[in-house]
């Protein structure tokens, strides 16, 4: 009787033991789902936070700019993320909110692109996070509103590439080595060279119809013969184009050394098309534009642009002229080339014409033609010395390169600074 009521007690012990750790496993997963469930509400919430603020300052961005000529809705922000520990440099966290804001910024840029001055204020609106990253997160960017847009700021073409078409859609960002942070601060400036890239872009497609239709107008538009056609002078139209971006940068509070960055590669555009123009006249299926009337009109335009900049940009001075010298030289060799005492000697070509190479000038000498102005031709004399001393190329090597990137402008205007 004894034995069989320990047996039973050591039974119910047993019982006992295996219930209760049935209980504490019960309550452990009970505990374990709750804490699950409190974390993803926890994600939803921060998700949901992380929504807001980027549809706040960022699609639905109310473009102002304080004092300081930072973009308010970038600075706000930057501030939200800064207190809540988004850019920490060393984090691993946060990623999730780094990458919405990056394809969200991608996005709204992309979305810009038919717009210059909307486009320019997405520009503003990056440039102004890197400076506070910089200013009080203390990461290692360089002072855009002192060095310009420089090529430590360029990244291949294969990853500027995959980087804007990541940050236009959702996908989920950059496989770059370090934190998120570091890969977010390169897709910042990734975004910041598409869009500077892209500005210049539709600058160069939009002065390329300008000169065309007025510098190079082969019509008598201007009255060099009859009652003018039109109350602007050869060069005003793309003067105009210049003040629309002086304007377009003021507004978006773009500070004086990337104005003039975006400036310079504009001139150097013009220069490019008046000599690329006339250099392929010979191919154009209209006739020639390697007249004396056309060198007069350019002549002219370029004559109004170097006004324009003393008005407007004083501070680039020489510079601004010698990114025109191509098409300053190519219009005096159209208005003097069948003049036989400005080709006596080689020498003498060469100092009256550079930078023109002997290739270049041949070229239009070959493709010009008398028209109204004067009806002289070019003579065998000025031919064989052109040819003589010509160096042989292809039609392309007679080309300038018609696409500067911003970056090019860096050394010229350090160089200009230190004069």
């Amino acid at each position: 009787m004894l034995t069989d009521r320990k047996h039973t007690q050591s039974d119910e012990l047993e019982c006992l033991r295996a219930r209760l750790a049935e209980l504490e496993q019960r309550l452990g997963l009970s505990t374990d789902r709750l804490a699950l469930e409190s974390s993803q509400k926890d994600a939803q919430l921060r998700e949901k936070e992380e929504l807001r603020l980027i549809e706040q300052y960022v699609y639905e961005a109310d473009m102002q700019w304080d004092k300081r000529h930072l973009c308010i809705p970038a600075k706000k922000l930057f501030h939200h993320l800064f207190e809540i520990g988004v850019l920490e440099p060393n984090s691993r966290q946060h990623k999730s909110v780094l990458d919405k804001l990056v394809a969200a910024l991608g996005a709204v840029a992309k979305r810009s692109r038919k717009s210059g001055n909307l486009l320019i204020s997405w520009f503003s609106w990056i440039m102004s996070f890197l400076q506070l990253m910089r200013d009080e997160a203390n990461f290692d960017i360089p002072p855009l509103e002192r060095d310009g847009i420089t090529k430590f700021s360029q990244i291949s073409n294969a990853d500027r590439s995959a980087a804007v078409a990541s940050s236009a859609s959702t996908s989920s960002g950059s496989s770059t080595a370090g934190t998120p942070v570091q890969s977010f601060q390169k897709e910042l400036w990734s975004l910041l060279r598409w869009i500077a890239d892209t500005y210049c872009e539709d600058t160069r497609e939009t002065l390329s119809q300008s000169v065309i239709s007025t510098m190079l107008s082969t019509e008598d538009s201007y009255g060099l013969f009859e009652p003018v056609k039109t109350n602007k002078a050869p060069g005003e139209l793309v003067c105009d184009h210049l003040s629309d971006l002086m304007e377009c940068m003021q507004q978006n509070h773009i500070c004086e050394v990337i104005t003039n960055q975006f400036l310079l590669v504009a001139l150097a555009s013009i220069n490019a098309v008046v000599a690329n123009s006339l250099f392929a006249s010979s191919r154009r299926p209209a006739g020639s534009l390697c007249t004396p009337s056309v060198g007069f009109q350019v002549k002219l335009a370029l004559s109004q642009l170097r006004n324009w900049m003393h008005e407007n940009r004083p501070s680039l001075g020489e510079l601004a002229i010698s990114l025109l010298e191509v098409s300053n030289a190519l219009a005096s060799l159209l208005v003097t080339i069948t003049n036989e005492q400005a080709f006596s000697t080689p020498a003498q070509v060469r100092e009256l014409y550079q930078p023109l190479t002997f290739a270049q000038m041949l070229s239009v000498a070959q493709s010009f033609q008398p028209d109204r102005v004067s009806s002289d031709t070019v003579s065998a004399q000025v031919l064989k010395l052109l040819r003589d001393n010509a160096e042989a190329c292809s039609a392309e090597e007679l080309l300038l390169a018609p696409a500067w990137k911003i970056e090019d402008t860096t050394t010229r205007l350090k160089h200009a600074s230190r004069q």
